[in-house]
């Protein structure tokens, strides 16, 4: 690791040894802490990342999945982070999620799986169908009573993300970076493109 990060440095290459992307190392100084809202926090990687490299104001993280939800509670529960289990988009309601056996993958949208580049090296069989409550981001965050900034929105919702975004007309002006997945082609059912990501938060000043 100690030879890594030597020549990462020799090459001006920004990294850090906590696995947080390169764009944000640029953007967020070591051991200065943030506020982040993890949406589709998984197994919450991103968010330990994060808290141990630059450290934690306040965090929530959202997960549909409940077996994951309870993971995420031992995992990151308490010291300033809240835990939600549902999935967001831009209505309120309950819909059923689809959990592959790859559930990295898993999303309010069904896959598209008669291409069959997205099959290659994972398995995306049916695990099993859930019923999950959908939140927008602005009703969630009023909920858990978040009135200040966020430092950093980070969605990764395997081709929903413009439905999250669409949720959030309110929270977004005051949000000061986004960090987004984002795909150039449609690898689930009524998924947006690039195109449509990126126009979102940069009418809001992103």
């Amino acid at each position: 690791m100690a030879l890594r990060e030597k020549v990462l440095r020799h090459y001006l290459i920004p990294s850090n040894r906590y696995g947080v992307p390169e764009g944000l190392v640029r953007a967020l100084p070591p051991s200065r802490p943030i506020s982040l809202v993890d949406v589709g926090a998984h197994s919450g990687d991103f968010t330990t990342s994060i808290r141990n490299h630059a450290g934690l104001t306040r965090a929530l993280v959202v997960e549909p999945q409940p077996a994951r939800c309870k993971a995420l509670l031992e995992r990151l529960g308490g010291k300033g982070v809240e835990v939600a289990e549902c999935a967001l988009s831009d209505h309120e309601g309950y819909e059923d999620l689809e959990v592959l056996n790859w559930d990295y993958s898993s999303s309010l949208l069904p896959l598209l799986r008669q291409d069959d580049s997205i099959h290659w090296g994972l398995d995306l069989g049916l695990r099993e169908r859930i019923r999950c409550r959908v939140r927008t981001l602005d009703d969630l965050l009023l909920e858990v009573d978040w009135t200040e900034a966020i430092d950093l929105l980070k969605v990764d919702v395997q081709g929903a993300e413009m439905l999250v975004l669409r949720g959030a007309e309110r929270t977004l002006p005051r949000v000061r970076m986004v960090f987004v997945e984002v795909s150039f082609r449609p690898l689930y059912e009524g998924a947006a493109v690039f195109e449509e990501v990126y126009a979102l938060p940069r009418e809001n000043g992103l």
